[in-house]
Parts: structure tokens; sequence; C-alpha cells
């Protein structure tokens, strides 16, 4: 199955040399990578222009104009996608997969065709060191309602993108909810997959403020029976 990993990336260009890297590590390569840079407000670009120089799978930097946050970013990706990609992987520029992540996830794509979403357990790395198991819970439709069990970092099948279309932009969910907004749209016509193992690592920054969506998320917490009412009124 031809797979595309989008990286969107903003102010985090100095990890995405590791991001590339663990897909280099891949048992099973990406046929392709596209990183999307959010109009970054430090030397990102050049840095991720700088490590493209050693990247040995074929990739696309797009450099977007203005700041759109994830939603925006992610949906820039999607519209340059190839032709023939049939499986889409997330993976945010300051996390790593596992050298395993993309074998296990299209395995279980192959061995369950009918799904649209396949998730997994993941490490938190601390800046001190410190690595702690996140375990996401088995899939469950009345579970993802009460709340988003599905992790950014997963993986979509062009199917399900086609039928559901992109990440919604508007600015209430872009940065906090968008992926979560995307998942209850998906869960209307397939299911999903959890394997229960840790496939990717999640930096947990020093400054709290470098992890975007966790302190957007608190404040806007509110929002999500909103939302979900919504999605599935109107989605």
């Amino acid at each position: 199955m031809f797979t595309s990993i989008i990286i969107p990336n903003f102010n985090h260009g100095r990890f995405v040399y590791s991001a590339l890297q663990s897909l280099e590590e891949q048992t099973i390569k990406p046929d392709e990578v596209i990183i999307v840079d959010d109009k970054s407000t430090d030397n990102s670009v050049e840095l991720i222009d700088k490590a493209l120089k050693n990247c040995k799978i074929p990739h696309k930097f797009i450099k977007r104009e203005t700041n759109g946050y994830p939603a925006a970013c992610r949906n820039s990706a999607l519209k340059e996608l190839n032709k023939e990609t049939e499986i889409i992987g997330f993976l945010d520029a300051d996390d790593w997969y596992t050298p395993t992540k993309i074998e296990e996830s299209l395995k279980t794509f192959c061995e369950y065709p009918e799904l649209g979403v396949v998730y997994s357990d993941y490490y938190m790395i601390y800046a001190d060191g410190r690595k702690e198991l996140n375990p996401k819970p088995p899939y469950d439709l009345q579970h993802l309602w009460r709340e988003c069990i599905v992790n950014a970092n997963s993986f979509v099948t062009m199917k399900a993108i086609q039928k559901v279309g992109m990440f919604d932009e508007r600015k209430d969910y872009n940065g906090v909810f968008e992926d979560y907004n995307l998942w209850l749209r998906v869960s209307k016509h397939f299911p999903m997959y959890e394997i229960a193992k840790p496939l990717f690592y999640y930096r947990m920054h020093a400054n709290p403020n470098d992890n975007i969506s966790l302190r957007e998320g608190l404040k806007m917490s509110h929002k999500i029976p909103e939302m979900i009412r919504e999605t599935y009124l109107n989605g």
C-alpha cells in the first residue's frame, strides 16, 4: 500500500531531523514524506532544508506564507499527496516513530480492510529523559464520544479522507481539536483499531507552552460536547 507521511511544523524545526531519521529507520519505509512549515517564526525552514539534504525518502517541503494552525497545515499536505496514496500517516515535527510503526499499521489495515483509522499506544518522553508509557484504550465508539482516544500521530486511509473531507480549519477547533473532529467524522463511516503497543514517542517539552495541543486543549475542553453534537448532526 502506497504510504505517505505528513509532518506539520511550527517552530520545531530543530526536531525534524529526528522525525525524519525515524522514518529512515522503519522496517517498511514510507513511499513519500511531506513536510509543511506553518510560517514558523524561528529558523525552522533553514533547519528543515538542511535535514532534507540527506533524506533518501521521496519528499516535498511546503512553506506556507501564512500561519494557519495545524488543520490548515495538514490540509496543505493532503492536497499535495501522490495520486497513488492509500494510507496517510501523521507525525508531529517534534515526535518520532518506533522502527515498526509503519509495518504494524499497514499489517493491521491488510488484516482488517474495512478500517478507516489505526492508532497505538505511545511513550511520553520528558525533558529530563524520563520515559512514560501512555496506553490507549481499545476502540469503542461510545468511548470516542467521551474523549479523544485516538492520538494525532495515527494512520488514516485515503478512502476515509475522500469520504469525510479534510481537517476542519475553523479557529474553534484548529490547533486544539482538529484531529478529534476528523476522527469523529471518520467514525460515522469506518471502524478504527488500536494497536496495543507503544509505536511512537511524544515529546514533553520543559516549557509547557511548547506542547501546544495540550496547552490549548485544557483551555478549550468545555467545547468538546458542542463539537461532538455538531459533528454528528451536521458532519
